[in-house]
This record gives C-alpha cells, sequence and structure tokens, in this order.
C-alpha cells in the first residue's frame, strides 16, 4: 500500500462490501506488517463494527472471517496499544457475540505481555466481571424436587451458561503460571511478588464470578448426572484451590473483624487489601464459595479443617444470612443448606453464651424468621424452621437463655414467637428432670422471672386485637399451664411470681379476650345484617372489610363465606386462649387460698 490512510481505507471497503478474501490477503501481506502496528485501533474498529447480533444472524461468514482477521491484526500490533482498543470494543453489555469474540484477542495479547502484564490483567478480567454483572438474573420459578431440572431451560440462565462457558478456559493459562501446586522456577524476589501478585487478582476476580448471576442458579447436584452449570462452578472452585488454599483469614477480615478500608489502601501495592472491596471481591461471591465448599463438597483447600468448627459457624453464619437477605429463591435455598450443613458440623449444646454478643446472631435469626413467614415456596418455610430449631439446640444452657431473653422481643410474626416459645418450654422441661444440667439455675427463681417479664406481655395492652397475636399467646398459656402441672412442688419456683403473672398478663389478657371478642360477635352481627340485604337506614352501612394477608400482601374481594370462616376462626381461638386461661386461673387461684 502507499500509505497507511490508503490501507486502512482499503481495508474499510473490502469489509464493506464482504470482499473477506481480499481484506485477508492484505492484512497477510508482509509489507503491509508496519502499516498494521501502526494502525491497529483504526483496524480493529472497522472488523468490531461487523461483530453484532444482526451480522451473526444474517451474515454469519462475515462475522467469523471478522474474528479470524481481527486475530490477525492483534498478531502484527504492539500488545499493549491493540489490548486498550479490543477493551473498547469489548465494553457493550447488550452484544455478547461481539464480547466473546473479542475473548480470544484479548487473551493472545494477554500471553504475550508476560512480564508487563499486572494492571492489564485487572483491567481485562475486570472487563469479564462487569460483563457477567450486567446480565440479567434468572426469573424466580419457586421449582421444587425433579421440577429443578427446568431451571436450565431459563433464557437468562442460558445466556449466561455460554458466557461462562467462554471466559472460564480464559482463565486457564494464566492460573496455570502462577498455580501453587507448580514447581517454583525462581528465587528472584520481583518475580515471586509479580507471581504472588497474579494469584491474589486471578483468585480475587474468580470469587466475583461466583456471584451474580451465578448465584441465582441451580448449583445442586444429585450424585448422577452434573448440570453445566454445575460443572462450570466445579472449575471455578478447582481454580481457586490452585491459588488461595486457605480463604479463612480474608473471611475473618471482611465479616468478623469487619477491617475498614482507608482512603490510602492501594491494593497495587497490598493485594490483599483487593478482597475488602465489595465492587471486587462481592459478598454473595464469597458466600456462594462458602456454599459450594461445605455444602457443595466441591473443595476441602479453601476453608482447612485445622479451624475449630465453632470459629468456621461464625464465618458461615454471615455468609448465610447474606444469601438469605436476598429476595431469588435459589439464593435463599442456598442460604438454608448452607446454615444446614454448619448446624452439623458444630457439636450440640457447645456454643457458649460469650459468642452471642456478635450482631451477625440476631440479624441471622430475624432473616430466618422473614423466610419461615413469607417465602412461597412451602419446602423452604419448613427448612428453614428446622434450621433455626437446630441453631438454638447449638447453644449451651446459658447460651439459649440469652437467645431466649434476647430474642423474643426483636421478633415480628407470632408464629415465629410461639416457634420460640415451645422450645422455651422443652428447655425448662429437661430443667425439670434432671438437675445435674449446667446452669439449670437460669430457669429457676429470680432467673426465671426475667423470663416471665419478656414473655408474659399483652401486645400494646388489652384494647389489641389479639387475633395478631394469637399463635404465641396460645403457646404462652400452654407453657404456664404445664408449669402448673409438671411442676407440683414449685421447684422451678413459679408460684412465687404469681401475683406478678396475675397483675401484668393474666388480667390483662382476660380484659383484652372480652373486647376482642365482642369486637369480633360485632363484625359476625353486621356480616350477617349486610348479607339481608339494605333495609331502610342500613342501607347507608358500609361493607364490612375482613382483612387477610398472604406473604405480607393483602387478599382483596373475599365472599361471604370466606369472611365467616375469618371471623369464626378468630372466635375459636379466643375459645382455646380463654379456656387455657380459665384453668391457670384457677391454679393461681388454688396457690393463693393455700398459702393464705
Amino acid at each position: 500500500m502507499a500509505n497507511s490512510a490508503d490501507l486502512v481505507q482499503a481495508i474499510a471497503e473490502c469489509i464493506e462490501n464482504s470482499e473477506t478474501n481480499k481484506a485477508s490477503s492484505i492484512l497477510e501481506d508482509p509489507k503491509n506488517k508496519e502499516s498494521i502496528s501502526s494502525n491497529c485501533w483504526d483496524i480493529i474498529h472497522i472488523l468490531c463494527a461487523k461483530l453484532n447480533q444482526d451480522v451473526y444472524d444474517k451474515q454469519p461468514a462475515m462475522f467469523h472471517c471478522c474474528e479470524k482477521l481481527l486475530n490477525k491484526v492483534t498478531e502484527l500490533s504492539c500488545p499493549e496499544e491493540a489490548l486498550l482498543e479490543l477493551i473498547e470494543q469489548a465494553e457493550c453489555l447488550d452484544n455478547d457475540h461481539r464480547f466473546l469474540a473479542l475473548l480470544k484477542p484479548i487473551h493472545n495479547l494477554l500471553k504475550r505481555m508476560p512480564d508487563k502484564r499486572g494492571r492489564s490483567l485487572v483491567w481485562c478480567l475486570n472487563l469479564v466481571a462487569t460483563h457477567l454483572s450486567a446480565l440479567q438474573e434468572p426469573d424466580c420459578y419457586k421449582f421444587q424436587g425433579d421440577e429443578r431440572v427446568l431451571l436450565d431451560l431459563d433464557p437468562a440462565t442460558r445466556r449466561a451458561i455460554d458466557i461462562y462457558d467462554s471466559i472460564v478456559p480464559f482463565y486457564e493459562p494464566f492460573i496455570e503460571e502462577v498455580s501453587l501446586f507448580r514447581p517454583y522456577e525462581s528465587a528472584d524476589k520481583p518475580i515471586a511478588a509479580q507471581r504472588q501478585y497474579q494469584r491474589y487478582v486471578l483468585a480475587a476476580f474468580l470469587i466475583h464470578l461466583l456471584g451474580k448471576p451465578l448465584v441465582f442458579m441451580d448449583l445442586d447436584y444429585d450424585g448422577k448426572t452434573k448440570s453445566r452449570i454445575y460443572c462450570i462452578a466445579e472449575n471455578i472452585v478447582g481454580f481457586l484451590d490452585h491459588l488461595m488454599p486457605d480463604l479463612v483469614p480474608i473471611l475473618f477480615d471482611k465479616y468478623v473483624a469487619k477491617k475498614k478500608i482507608s482512603q490510602n489502601d492501594d491494593w497495587d501495592e497490598d493485594p490483599l487489601k483487593m478482597f475488602l472491596y465489595e465492587d471486587k471481591v462481592p459478598t454473595l461471591g464469597l458466600a456462594n464459595l462458602v456454599y459450594l465448599t461445605l455444602a457443595g463438597g466441591l473443595s476441602r483447600q479453601c476453608i482447612p479443617r485445622v479451624y475449630s468448627s465453632n470459629f468456621i459457624f461464625q464465618i458461615g453464619l454471615h455468609l448465610s444470612t447474606e444469601l438469605l437477605l436476598v429476595s431469588h429463591d435459589l439464593s435463599v435455598w442456598k442460604g438454608l443448606q448452607l446454615a444446614e450443613r454448619l448446624m452439623l458440623i458444630v457439636p450440640k449444646s457447645s456454643i457458649p453464651f460469650t459468642m452471642l454478643d456478635l450482631p451477625v446472631h440476631k440479624k441471622f435469626c430475624t432473616t430466618l424468621e422473614k423466610v419461615v413467614v413469607y417465602c412461597e415456596v412451602e419446602g423452604y418455610r419448613g427448612k428453614g424452621i428446622k434450621v433455626f430449631q437446630n441453631y438454638v439446640m447449638l447453644m449451651d444452657f446459658a447460651a439459649q437463655y440469652q437467645v431466649f431473653i434476647k430474642l423474643f422481643p426483636v421478633l415480628q410474626h407470632s408464629g415465629f414467637k410461639g416457634l420460640l416459645v415451645t422450645m422455651l418450654k422443652d428447655t425448662i422441661r429437661l430443667t425439670l428432670n434432671s438437675v445435674h444440667i449446667p446452669h439449670v439455675q437460669l430457669y429457676r427463681g429470680k432467673s426465671l422471672l426475667k423470663l416471665l417479664e419478656v414473655y408474659c406481655v399483652v401486645p400494646n395492652g388489652p384494647e389489641v386485637d389479639l387475633m395478631d397475636h394469637s399463635d404465641h399467646i396460645i403457646s404462652l398459656l400452654n407453657l404456664l399451664w404445664y408449669l402448673s402441672l409438671a411442676d407440683g412442688g414449685d421447684v422451678l419456683g413459679l408460684w412465687e411470681h404469681a401475683p406478678y403473672l396475675d397483675r401484668n398478663f393474666i388480667h390483662p389478657l382476660k380484659n383484652g379476650l372480652k373486647l376482642s371478642r365482642a369486637h369480633y360477635e360485632l363484625k359476625i352481627h353486621q356480616l350477617e345484617e349486610e348479607r339481608m340485604g339494605p333495609q331502610g337506614k342500613d342501607s347507608k352501612k358500609e361493607k364490612i372489610e375482613v382483612a387477610v394477608t398472604v406473604h405480607g400482601q393483602a387478599v382483596a374481594d373475599l365472599s361471604y363465606e370466606e369472611k365467616k370462616q375469618i371471623l369464626n376462626v378468630a372466635l375459636n381461638k379466643f375459645s382455646i386462649m380463654e379456656s387455657l386461661l380459665s384453668n391457670i386461673r384457677e391454679k393461681v387461684e388454688g396457690r393463693f387460698a393455700a398459702r393464705t
């Protein structure tokens, strides 16, 4: 060619006229090597313009030819210059075809610059992470059991799998270069530091791959057939074993010690600090890694067994909570699976009360409560209840006492509170049957009074609608009735506090039940009048509102029969409470009479 401008113009015309063979011959001519190198940005721009969905569908030969020509251009170009242009062209979040087509030339350029790769590798891996993070999340289908094989048919899942299939091999040669399983080749300190830097950078971005959208996909393995996405996750975790065999110190710094990042921190000088940046190493990526390691059994390297089970439990509880907080059903499932596994690695009655000072325990319990109450998948709700029961059983008796006394006031749902009351009853029953249990005095005398002060409270006074609190009130009455029967000798010292119970719980509850029953009986009467039809001034009456909520959402347009059934259920619950309360009052009055 006469000059560089003519060469660029000639290539542009060939591509525009679909003369791919002519364009290829121009690029392969040794005489044009220098011009191609000096004009690589312009040539890359011309070729990348054809890497789009329309050309891929209508002119596949043109698309693949431009891919080959790009590889040829990058072979002849200065790696640093060509890499910058390719990265810019690959920043196309809505064009997967171009992004995937450019991965190979980017990969080849990085391999050509081993001594100058440091920052360039970060740019390229950040490009990959950004593209993945921008992918659409798979929908929530709430499938269970065998139905979950259908999850891989979701369009967003299939798109993500295709991209992961190309990305994972992109990492492999760079991991092999610095693998801890590879014999060490040099004792030179700068080379060793460069290898360590590359190791940490690769590990950080591999963890990023485990975040969105992978965390929202089905990664369970039934022991028979491995899905494509499971194999991808398996490869990523396997790569991490080559780079960082122990992630526990990083997890501790980030979630237990809560190490902060200062403005002066530079992870270029200390790449370990990269793991503290949420945008570089997202929490969901780490949570998914720990899930795959502990619940999925994919690695024994990331979390070595040299650490105590209680220590791993504290770290895992943080990450399980983060998974449960995400509204996607497969993230919730992973959180439950991880929590269930954590309960198995810690011996029962082994967690002391001193460990409960960590805020994660409150956060875990309140998050689990929302899953148990509001999750739309029945199997998840049932698993959540079992996880909570096992969690409490991990505590020793002193720690259980702290859970009972501190958790009840922060719980929101009456049904979940009722579950906690039932567990309290079981614990007290154990202390009655064995005087040799450590800390047995925590459930007697003044310590028992503290529990009663927390639990035996009529919510918001006697005027409250007791139907909203019926589950835990019935559980409380069952607890008191059980204690009155099982502890005839007053070993617990319950009857010392009978005046307190009568004044602060029994009497207010009796009045509250009267008001609530009257309110619901009035509603039933009004509902019957409404059904009879408008007569005289009754025609001006408004419709009777009966509110029902499912998963936090109000259900509208209830029929007469449905409204009547709901109101009758409320009256039945009031009858149960009144019956239990009457029996308890009789016991209390009998104790008063015996003492006088």
